[in-house]
């Protein structure tokens, strides 16, 4: 009989954010020049049920 198993599988993500280069006096027009963008690879691990044999994900 099968039995109900707890398993975890990490996912990789890229997780961005946008910077003002200018703290203060964000106007819209001038939204494009002077924002940075910043990205960099992130796991997110993730916890679930597993219901039988092992499979690969």
């Amino acid at each position: 009989e099968p039995k109900i198993g707890l398993r975890r599988a990490s996912l990789k993500y890229l997780s961005c954010r946008y910077t003002d280069t200018k703290a203060f006096g964000l106007s819209w027009v001038n939204l494009g020049q002077d924002l940075r963008k910043a990205c960099e690879d992130q796991m997110l691990s993730v916890m679930y049920n597993d219901y039988g044999e092992p499979k690969e994900l």
